[in-house]
C-alpha cells in the first residue's frame, strides 16, 4: 500500500509540474502541433497573471518563434490583481471561462477579427464597467457576461445574429441598451436579474425572444414587440417566464404589421385576441378580456400585484395554473357557468379575495388552487356533484372565517369530501352557520362615572348567517352597556363588559374597563425648577383639585434618569446635567406637569472649617462632606447664592 501510494503521488506531482510547457515574460504557455502555442496559466486555480496584461502575437523558444493562437481553459481564471487584458488578432481558439473570477478586471480589449464571445468568458468580473463588442463579432456565448455586475452599458455591434443562453445574467447595473438590427434571437434568461434595466430598444429583425430572458429586470417600464417577432416561447400550458419579476413594466407595446402578437389594454395576447399571454406586472386597475378570448396562459396573470378585478370571457373553460397567483391586490372575480377546471395555484396568495363563487360546471380543483387565500370570507360551490379536489387546494384559509355554502341537500357530501373537509363551516342552508367567536373593541379603556364609551365588536365566521349579539356587564354597579354596547360609568373601579352570541355555543369576547370617580380637574407641581448637587434631593409640592378625585395616582418619569429622577413628592439628583420629571395623572383626565432639575458638580471647599462661616445650612453642609462652590475668596452654595460671614 505504501509503495502503490508514493508512485501514484509522484505521478499526480509529475502532472502539475507537466501544466505547462514553458514560460516567457510572465506568460504560460503550451505548444500545439510543434507550430504554434495557447495561452495557459501556472497551475489549474492558480492567480499567474496581474496588472494590465497585453498577451503578445508571437513569442520564442529555445530558438523558435511560435506564433500565440489561443487561449486554453481559465488561463485568467481567480487572477484577483489582473486589472485589464489585450488581446492580439492572432488568437484563432478560445475556451471557455477565460476570466472567470477575475474580482478587479475592469477592462478587456477584444480583437478586431473576434467573431464569437466565449462562453463564461467574463463569467463574475463585478469590476468589469464597460466593454467594446468588436463588429466581428456574430454570437455572444452563454453566460458570457454573468454577474458582471458593475456593468452599466455595452453597445452591440450590428451583424451579431445570436445572443445565447445568460449572456448579460446578473448584470445587475445595466441601464439600457440597444440591440442591433441583425439579432433574430435572445436567449434564455439573456437579461435575467438586470435589476437596473430600464429601457431595451428590441430591434426590427428580431424573431424569438426565449424563456425567462427578462426575469426580475424589476426597473424595466416599457417594451415594444417588433413586427418580426414570431416567438416568445410563450406555452398555454407551462410556466412561460419571460417577463415574470417585471414590477414595473405597465404596458406591453407591439409594432405595427406584427401578425403574431397584439395587445389589448396593454396586456399582450396572440394576434387574434384568442389567448392572453402576460399581463405586466405593473398594470393598476381592473382587467376586461375581449369577447374573443379562449384561453388564458399559464402564470398570464401571476404577481400583477395592483391588478383588482378581473372579468373573464364567457368562452374561457379552464383557469390554468398560476394564472392569478400572487394577485394581491385581487379583490373580485367572476367565474362563469362553462368553466370545468381550476388548476394549480390558480388563485395562490390572493390573499384580498373576499368571496369567491363557483359554477355548477365546475368539476376539478388543483392542488394549492386557493391556498393563502387568507381574506376568503364565503365560498360557494354551485355544483350539486361535489367536484373532485386536492387536499391542499384550499391550504391556509383563515378556516375559522370562511364559510363554504353548497346547495341545498349536499352539506353531508361535501363534509365527506377529500379537499372540502377542511371547511370548518359548511351549509346547504338548511341549517345555520352561528357565530364561532366574538372580539370586542374600544377606542379606549377608560372612562369616569357618568361617562359613556361606544364598544365595538367583530364575528367570525364573518359570513355568519345567525349574527345576533348580547351585550352584558358583569359588574353592573361599576358599568352598564346597553344592546348596542354603550357602556356607562357607574362608580370607580373595574369592570368587564362581554359580548356573546345569542345563539349557538360561539365564544364570548370581553373586555376589561376602568371607571374613575372623579376625576382630577387640576394638576401643578412647585417650584418649577430645582437646582442639586450631585447627591442631593429636595422636596417638591404636588397639588392635585378636586380634593376628593377617585384616583390621584400620578406616574413619574425622568427624560434622563443617569442625571436626575422623582419618586413621590421628591426629586433625586445623580449627576451634573439637566433632566424634565414629567407627573402625569393616569385617571384619564391627561394632564401633566414638570419640573425642571439641574444638576450642579460643586468644587471642593478647600481647607474652609466649620468656624469660617456660621451660617447654619452651611455648618451642616460642610459636616456632611458636602460640596459648595468656591470663586477666590467667596463661597456660593448650589443655587448660585453667596454665603456671607457672619
Amino acid at each position: 500500500m505504501k509503495k502503490l501510494f508514493f508512485i501514484t503521488l509522484v505521478w499526480t506531482m509529475a502532472v502539475a509540474a507537466d501544466a505547462y510547457d514553458f514560460e516567457k515574460s510572465g506568460f504560460y504557455y503550451n505548444i500545439k502541433n510543434s507550430k504554434e502555442c495557447y495561452v495557459t496559466n501556472k497551475a489549474e486555480n492558480t492567480a499567474s497573471y496581474s496588472g494590465n496584461i497585453t498577451i503578445p502575437s508571437s513569442v520564442s523558444y529555445n530558438g523558435k518563434t511560435y506564433p500565440v493562437t489561443g487561449i486554453e481553459y481559465k488561463a485568467f481564471s481567480g487572477c484577483n490583481e489582473l486589472t485589464s487584458v489585450v488581446i492580439p488578432t492572432s488568437i484563432k481558439y478560445y475556451s471557455s471561462c477565460l476570466f472567470m473570477d477575475c474580482a478587479n478586471l475592469s477592462s478587456v480589449n477584444l480583437p478586431s477579427n473576434l467573431t464569437e464571445i466565449p462562453s463564461s468568458m467574463c463569467f463574475n468580473c463585478p469590476n468589469l464597467r464597460s466593454i467594446t463588442i468588436p463588429a466581428s463579432v456574430k454570437k455572444i456565448c452563454s453566460n458570457a457576461f454573468y454577474k458582471c455586475t458593475s456593468l452599466q452599458s455595452i453597445t452591440l455591434p450590428n451583424g451579431l445574429t445570436t445572443v445565447e443562453y445568460g449572456a448579460f445574467h446578473t448584470c445587475s447595473a445595466l441601464k439600457s441598451i440597444v440591440l442591433p438590427a441583425s439579432l433574430e434571437t435572445l436567449g434564455e434568461c439573456a437579461f435575467f436579474y438586470c435589476y437596473a434595466l430600464e429601457s431595451i430598444q428590441l430591434n426590427e429583425g428580431l424573431k424569438a425572444i426565449e424563456y425567462a430572458t427578462f426575469y426580475d429586470c424589476k426597473s424595466l417600464k416599457t417594451i415594444t414587440l417588433p413586427s418580426t417577432l414570431t416567438s416568445l416561447n410563450h406555452s398555454t400550458n407551462s410556466d412561460t417566464g419571460n417577463f415574470e419579476g417585471c414590477e414595473s413594466l405597465q404596458e406591453f407595446k407591439v409594432a405595427s404589421g406584427n401578425t403574431h402578437f397584439s395587445v389589448s389594454n396593454g396586456v399582450l395576447m396572440d394576434y387574434d385576441k384568442t389567448i392572453v399571454y402576460v399581463c405586466p406586472e405593473g398594470f393598476v386597475g381592473s382587467f376586461t378580456c375581449p369577447s374573443s378570448t379562449k384561453q388564458l396562459a399559464s402564470f398570464s396573470f401571476n404577481r400583477c400585484k395592483k391588478l383588482t378585478n378581473i372579468k373573464l370571457s364567457q368562452q374561457i373553460t379552464t383557469i390554468p395554473a398560476n394564472a392569478f397567483s400572487n394577485c394581491t391586490s385581487l379583490k373580485s372575480i367572476s367565474l362563469h357557468e362553462g368553466i370545468t377546471a381550476i388548476n394549480s395555484n390558480a388563485f395562490y396568495y390572493c390573499k384580498e379575495l373576499t368571496d369567491v363563487t363557483i359554477p355548477s360546471t365546475v368539476n376539478t380543483i388543483n392542488t394549492k388552487a386557493f391556498a393563502f387565500c387568507s381574506g376568503l370570507k364565503s365560498f360557494t360551490s354551485k355544483a350539486t356533484s361535489v367536484p373532485n379536489c386536492n387536499a391542499d387546494a384550499f391550504d391556509y384559509l383563515t378556516k375559522d372565517n370562511c364559510v363554504l355554502f353548497v346547495p341545498q341537500n349536499t352539506a353531508n357530501s361535501y363534509k365527506n369530501a377529500f379537499g372540502w373537509n377542511n371547511f370548518q363551516y359548511i351549509t346547504d342552508g338548511t341549517h345555520p352557520v352561528y357565530i364561532g367567536s366574538v372580539n370586542v373593541t374600544a377606542s379606549a379603556y377608560q372612562l369616569n362615572v357618568g361617562q359613556t364609551l361606544q364598544l365595538s365588536y367583530t364575528i367570525k365566521p364573518e359570513r355568519a348567517t345567525e349574527t345576533a349579539v348580547k351585550w352584558a356587564s358583569v359588574n353592573e354597579t361599576t358599568a352598564t352597556v346597553n344592546n348596542s354596547g354603550l357602556v356607562t360609568g357607574m362608580s370607580f373601579g373595574t369592570a368587564e363588559i362581554r359580548c356573546s352570541p345569542q345563539k349557538g355555543n360561539g365564544s364570548p369576547g370581553s373586555i376589561y374597563l376602568a371607571v374613575y370617580g372623579n376625576p382630577i380637574t387640576s394638576l401643578s407641581v412647585s417650584p418649577n425648577t430645582v437646582y442639586l448637587g450631585e447627591g442631593e434631593n429636595q422636596k417638591v409640592d404636588i397639588n392635585i383639585l378636586p380634593n376628593n378625585a377617585s384616583n390621584k395616582t400620578l406616574r413619574i418619569t425622568s427624560s434622563d434618569n443617569t442625571v436626575a429622577y422623582g419618586q413621590d413628592n421628591t426629586i433625586y439628583g445623580i449627576k451634573e446635567g439637566a433632566a424634565i420629571i414629567k407627573y402625569e395623572t393616569t385617571d384619564g383626565s391627561n394632564l401633566y406637569a414638570q419640573v425642571v432639575a439641574v444638576i450642579s458638580k460643586p468644587t471642593s471647599i478647600g481647607n474652609l472649617t466649620d468656624n469660617t462661616y456660621s451660617t447654619k445650612s452651611v455648618r451642616k453642609t460642610i459636616m456632611n462632606k458636602r460640596l459648595y462652590i468656591q470663586k477666590g475668596q467667596k463661597l456660593f452654595d448650589i443655587q448660585g447664592r453667596e454665603i456671607v460671614k457672619d
